[in-house]
């Protein structure tokens, strides 16, 4: 996993997520569409907030000034953070089966560089959530997950944040 240093006298970096996204993939590249629900299991960010643990603050902001490109007109905004700083979140999966994870990440001019882990297994990728302006959600994909059915933890680790980010 790609690490940055952290910025001497950093100030509290933003992260924002709008939705978690989890679509079903084939086993082995054999197709189970009869076996497995046809349509992905979105879950909206700001339904985790009473698991959410955190370094920081976790609420939910409205985005009504900023457009209709966040779905349910809002986000899970995490500040207060700072290099880190870990905001773990749980949620639930209906089903067993191997799911391509993709989470939606609103970016502006304060917010942070982060690494993901779901269930203990870090993401092989890793987000800059920087944007000259607050932008609608753009998906990320975290990659491919086995999930049993039950209870998942998403783990998001501040880095430390972009060069040109003002938080």
């Amino acid at each position: 996993m790609r690490r940055h240093s952290v910025c001497p006298g950093a100030r509290p970096a933003f992260v924002v997520l709008s939705a978690v996204l989890l679509t079903l993939m084939p086993r082995d590249g054999v197709s189970q569409s009869r076996q497995l629900p046809q349509r992905p299991q979105l879950i909206e960010a700001e339904s985790l907030l009473a698991s959410a643990q955190a370094n920081g603050r976790v609420f939910a902001q409205p985005m009504s000034g900023f457009g209709d490109g966040w779905s349910g007109g809002a986000q899970l905004l995490w500040n207060g953070g700072s290099p880190g700083a870990v905001l773990t979140l749980e949620f639930n999966v209906r089903q067993a089966a191997m799911y391509a994870v993709e989470l939606y990440f609103t970016r502006a001019p304060d917010y942070a560089l982060i690494s993901l882990e779901l269930d203990g297994q870090a993401s092989r990728s890793f987000l800059d959530t920087f944007g000259p302006q607050v932008a609608t959600p753009v998906p990320h994909q975290a990659g491919t997950f086995p999930l049993t059915a039950g209870v998942h933890r998403l783990r998001l680790t501040i880095d430390d944040k972009a060069p040109q980010s003002s938080g």
